[in-house]
This record gives C-alpha cells, structure tokens and sequence, in this order.
C-alpha cells in the first residue's frame, strides 16, 4: 500500500510544480556611460536566483566588447559566482547565426509566442527617463520620440500580455546640458506549466522541421543517384 501513498505524493508535488507561479523582476538602469541589468526569478517566495549584468564596455586592447556577470543563488545570495567574458565581434555574428537557424526551423513560431505571453502577468511597470542634448530645439524633438517609444511599448504590452497595473512613465527634460538617464523595472508573472507547454511546443515543431528537412535530402540524394546510375540512351 505504501506504492500508492508514494505515487499520490509525487502526483501533488507535480501538480504543485506545473501550477507554481514564476515572477521575474528586470530592471535595467543607464545612466550616462553606466549601465546595469538584474534579472531576477523566484519562485514559491523561497527559491531565488538574481543574474546581474553591468552591460558592455570596450575593450582597449582589441575590437572587442567585454561584459562582467554575478549571480547569486537564494535570497541571501549563499552562492555568488563572478564572470568576465570577452566578446569579439565574430562572437556576435556566430550566435545571430545560431539564433537565426534556430528560428527559421520552427514553424507557427509567431503563434507560440503569442499565446504563451497571453498567459503573462505584467505585475509592475515603472520607466523613469531624463535626456538633455544641451540644445533646447533638439531636445524638445527628442523627448517627443522617447514619449512615442513608450507609448507604443506600453501599447503593446497591453495587446499581448496581461498588464494588470497602470504603468508609470516620467521623462524629464535637460535642455541647458547633455545628459542621458532611464530606468527601467518590470515584474512579470507566469505558471511553470504555460512555460513547459510553450517549451514543448517549440521543441516539437523544431524537431519536426529538422526530420522534414533530412527526408528532402534524402529523396534529393536519391533522385540524384538514380539519375546517375541511368543510361544515355540515343533515339534513331
């Protein structure tokens, strides 16, 4: 009998899994010539780990970028693990390759995507910007294109996602200096199972496109190989 109290455990931890909701907080910081990313996913308000990015800066010895990364895992960060990699611009290249071969096997990805950020919660949306060009005319321009920005981003937002606050937008202007500030944080909510089914999905259609594209050399190496094994035959 123990079989089946075991069986019904694993059955309601599973159940419990799929149906734990992830919240993920981005926020993202340029101010001047510093910038900052922290990604940071928790789930069931004890699991915690925190990805912090200072993004790209030159490097001084060669054409390449250098990015420096810390992650902390729990919420009093137990484990800390710093990173420095460097980024040469074939690097870059390599990965949109790949990036781009990924995408062109999957069929109906637009469809996927769509659907599983319907199942997204926008819990906070907070955009605070400041921008001077040190001209008042251009700055003026500017700010009206950074306002449309927003707009649009928040607008889209809303069509294809959850947005359950009212976000808050702020620019303020610098007309008589150049300077340059945003800040930007976004918590999101989703459950395990809409990530697994969208996972899924892309998995299957991927797999699907790679079996489809094999078969087409197949029967081409077979149509090629027939041909080649033929006679020339002359007609009287």
């Amino acid at each position: 009998m123990w079989w089946a109290w075991t069986a019904l455990i694993i059955c309601i931890l599973i159940i419990i899994f799929l149906c734990t909701k992830i919240t993920i907080t981005l926020y993202l910081l340029h101010a001047q010539d510093d910038d900052f990313i922290r990604i940071t996913v928790k789930a069931l308000k004890v699991i915690s780990y925190t990805n912090e990015i200072p993004l790209m800066k030159a490097d001084n010895n060669s054409p390449s970028l250098i990015i420096e990364k810390e992650r902390k895992v729990g919420n009093e960060a137990e484990t800390t693990d710093e990173t420095e990699r460097k980024i040469t611009l074939e690097d870059i290249k390599m990965e949109i390759e790949k990036i781009r071969d990924f995408l062109q096997r999957i069929t109906n990805l637009h469809t996927i995507i769509k659907r599983f950020f319907s199942r997204v919660s926008i819990i906070k949306f907070e955009w605070n910007s400041a921008f001077g060009s040190g001209d008042a005319a251009s700055t003026g321009f500017f700010l009206g294109g950074l306002w449309s920005l927003k707009g649009f981003i928040v607008g889209c937002l809303g069509e294809f996602t959850k947005l359950e606050v009212k976000p808050i937008l702020q620019i303020t202007p610098h007309f008589q200096e150049n300077f340059s500030r945003t800040e930007l944080t976004c918590i999101i909510s989703f459950r395990v199972w809409h990530a697994i089914g969208a996972a899924i999905r892309i998995m299957k259609n991927w797999k699907s496109s790679v079996r489809g594209g094999e078969q087409h050399v197949r029967a081409s190496d077979s149509r090629f190989n027939d041909y080649g094994n033929g006679k020339l035959e002359r007609n009287d």
